[in-house]
This record gives C-alpha cells, sequence and structure tokens, in this order.
C-alpha cells in the first residue's frame, strides 16, 4: 500500500466529512463515498485538486450525503505517469 498516513476521517455533525491521507508517492486523488460496504454507485465522489502526496477531500452534509447516515468511502490514489498502478483503499465502514 502507498498509503504512510490514514486514511483518517473527521465529522462534524451535521455538516462536514474531511477524508485525508498521505501517500509515499505524488499523485492524483479520489474518494468515492458509498451507502453499502460492497460498493457499488457512488453516492458522491471527490476529486483532489492538486498532484500531491498529502490529500483532503471534505463533503458537505445535505444534498447527497445525509446526516445520521453511515457511509462508506473507497480511495484511490493514481500515479499521473503511469509507472504505478492505482491504489485504492477497501470501501469500510469509515464515515
Amino acid at each position: 500500500m502507498p498509503f504512510t498516513g490514514g486514511p483518517s476521517v473527521r465529522v462534524t455533525p451535521n455538516s462536514t466529512i474531511e477524508i485525508r491521507w498521505i501517500a509515499d508517492f505524488i499523485g492524483d486523488g479520489r474518494i468515492d463515498i458509498f451507502d453499502n460496504a460492497n460498493g457499488g454507485t457512488p453516492v458522491d465522489v471527490k476529486t483532489t485538486p492538486l498532484k500531491n502526496m498529502e490529500h483532503t477531500g471534505v463533503f458537505t452534509i445535505g444534498g447527497l450525503l445525509k446526516a445520521d447516515t453511515k457511509y462508506f468511502f473507497r480511495i484511490t490514489h493514481s500515479d499521473p505517469t503511469g509507472a504505478r498502478p492505482d491504489t485504492p483503499s477497501s470501501p469500510g465502514p469509515r464515515a
């Protein structure tokens, strides 16, 4: 796994979900949020705006994501040069 830190989740009740991680190479980040542990179609998706080792994605509660709901997420860290394969985390009961 290329994750050297995290992923970690911070929830501000009824407001935001913040997901952070640190990878061992500079790359692109994508976060998929699901409503079940098996994945499927994401409820919401965010990509991180800069190629970096440290990434943070912030999701707002309301609209697509509802308060008092259990969500699962998967992070995919990608090498923009294609030298390393995409590395996804497993969807787990995290958010």
